[in-house]
């Protein structure tokens, strides 16, 4: 909801708070990588793309991609 909101500032805050409590969840760094990108800061965003992840992310993939150009 907050990411959708364009509210980015708040979507990163929350899902880094998720993802530090469950690291394994695909599409919050998906869409972590969507919010930071959005929010000017790809440096950051590229920093969530490199660990591999044990569930295939084709959404993560993209945004990887994306944060990259």
């Amino acid at each position: 909801v907050l990411y959708t909101g364009r509210r980015y500032d708040a979507a990163i805050d929350s899902l880094t708070k998720a993802l530090a409590l469950t690291p394994d969840l695909p599409l919050a760094r998906a869409v972590l990588v969507k919010a930071l990108t959005l929010d000017g800061r790809a440096a950051d965003a590229l920093s969530h793309c490199g660990a591999p992840a044990a569930v295939p992310a084709p959404d993560l993939s993209v945004a990887c991609l994306v944060a990259a150009t």
